[in-house]
């Protein structure tokens, strides 16, 4: 053979690698690209792709197909070629491809290459919004209950994509246990309905942390009203709540009012000083850990307009959180107590990924079962706005809120692994894999907060007074030690408290955990 025939050989066979590459894209395009939506398909995490997005999902598929998931890919000009809309593919999808039905649904791209429900609401007057924007139609496609456990990746280019994958890879994957797995961050606004009734709001929110977030849990607060204990400094409550943001945590979560850019001012003498704007993603630089990002307010998660909102913003930085859970329009107060019950309910109740803590959220309102909590809720809500419009605010707030992240997240709640036990003057420990565990004594929350003192304002040095008192507000540690254990067991003599009250006896060590209360009587 001679050499230009050789060279003719290896260019032709070159031609045709070359050619199978173009034709096949990625491996992921390849091995999990669903080129006809209609077929008889077997899938349980199904994404929904805009261009040029389905070719750039390889590492976040193959991952979740090594989790025991069947992976498809859809590319969005490949469903409006074949259907009239994207929840009439979703209806196909789960009641005619091969059952079990997809359980989750990622969509990846922004509203202009995968459309999102732009719909009217139900509640008209209260400065409720023409219309509300959701992805949660997508999660009933046949009507009825929730089918689909849904979020969005909002990129606009492939670069934010990839720093969104990413991201929840490093979350499930790569990110090591520690203490920011059992820290919480509640920053609040006010309310501003009058005295009575936001003091009413701030009892269920305290009445709801104190019965649904595990004692286990570290919880720090800032609240921006200048006469609460929980509040810093006012003209540096931007920078302690993004402060707040970059320490790490499991759960960050504000309550109060917002728009698009950003959340509810604090005001303090005169001045309004900002704490939490859309410009401060460039601020954020966790350290440890990859929070949820979750926001009660208006407007915070407004995925489809012109420019980017806070809740885009911030899941779309590179060191902000690992997923971001908002309102698109306009959210009542009445609505969004009961949400944040749910919320709070599910996401330390039990389910296993975000987006089932999101559904179960969800048809928690929707079925709206009775409890001493919600009758409070409807009596309040009713009070302001009429009993007769809280089923369609009910009907609106499970659309207003949406996940913008990987509804397949694995939440890294710490293990509640370490048994503690309080017997003849000792405290027994057991943590078969570890060697040494790290214990704290700490009075219960609403305990401590009933202890704090009134303070009488010194306008000479209110910096340091505030600061003070904030920093006394947290302070519930009684005691910190540490033990070593033998074989994963061990002991070291226990004195309880003789104040009567309520007390948590903590266990941490990596990612595991373990709590017991001590209550002394009167």
């Amino acid at each position: 053979m001679s050499m230009v025939n050789h060279t003719k050989i290896i260019l032709g066979v070159a031609a045709l690698l070359l050619c199978l590459v173009i034709a096949t894209g990625s491996a992921a395009a390849g091995e999990y690209l669903l080129a006809d939506p209609q077929g008889p398909h077997r899938v349980d995490y199904l994404v929904v792709a805009g261009e040029p997005f389905a070719d750039k999902l390889d590492a976040l598929c193959d991952h979740r197909a090594g989790q025991g998931y069947r992976v498809g890919i859809v590319r969005m000009p490949d469903v409006a070629a074949e259907f009239d809309s994207l929840r009439a593919f979703l209806h196909h999808a789960v009641t005619r491809w091969e059952p079990p039905a997809p359980k989750y649904l990622l969509l990846v791209g922004d509203v202009d290459t995968v459309p999102t429900v732009v719909a009217p609401g139900a509640l008209r007057g209260w400065m409720s919004c023409p219309d509300l924007a959701t992805d949660f139609d997508y999660a009933r496609p046949s009507g009825g209950p929730i089918q689909l456990h849904v979020g969005r990746f909002p990129s606009r280019t492939p670069a934010e994509l990839e720093r969104m994958v990413r991201k929840t890879l490093d979350y499930e994957a790569n990110l090591p246990g520690g203490g920011w797995q059992r820290r919480l961050k509640f920053v609040a606004g006010v309310g501003g309905y009058g005295e009575a009734i936001d003091r009413m709001l701030e009892d269920i929110a305290e009445s709801m942390i104190a019965t649904s977030v595990p004692p286990v849990f570290d919880i720090r607060a800032a609240h921006a009203s200048p006469t609460s204990p929980f509040c810093p400094y006012p003209p540096g409550f931007n920078e302690h709540a993004v402060e707040m943001f970059n320490r790490g945590s499991l759960l960050y979560m504000y309550v109060g009012h917002g728009s698009p850019t950003g959340v509810d001012d604090i005001r303090w003498r005169g001045r309004a000083y900002p704490v939490l704007r859309a410009a401060d993603s460039d601020k954020l630089a966790i350290r440890e850990g990859l929070p949820i990002m979750t926001v009660i307010a208006c407007h915070t998660g407004a995925f489809d307009g012109d420019e980017d909102s806070l809740g885009e913003r911030f899941v779309k930085a590179a060191r902000g959180p690992v997923a971001f859970i908002g309102g698109s329009r306009v959210t009542q107060p009445y609505a969004n107590a009961l949400f944040a019950e749910a919320f709070v309910g599910a996401f330390f109740g039990g389910p296993e990924t975000l987006g089932e803590v999101l559904s179960q959220a969800k048809s928690t309102v929707i079925a709206h079962a009775f409890s001493f909590r919600r009758m409070q809720i409807d009596a309040m809500g009713g009070a302001v706005q009429g009993r007769e419009n809280l089923p369609k605010m009910r009907q609106d707030v499970v659309r207003q809120y949406n996940l913008l992240g990987d509804p397949a997240l694995v939440i890294r709640r710490p293990a509640l692994d370490i048994e503690l036990e309080v017997r003849d003057g000792e405290l027994h420990v057991a943590a078969p894999h570890l060697e040494t565990v790290e214990l704290t004594l700490e009075y219960d929350r609403i305990t401590h907060r009933r202890m704090l003192p009134e303070q009488v304002p010194d306008p000479a040095a209110l910096e340091e007074q505030m600061t003070e008192r904030y920093r006394r507000a947290h302070d519930t540690l009684l005691r910190r030690w540490e033990i070593a254990l033998n074989d994963g067991a061990g002991s070291t003599p226990f004195v309880a408290p003789e104040r009567p009250g309520r007390y948590i006896l903590k266990a941490a060590g990596g990612s595991s955990s373990g709590f017991l209360v001590i209550d002394i009587p009167e």
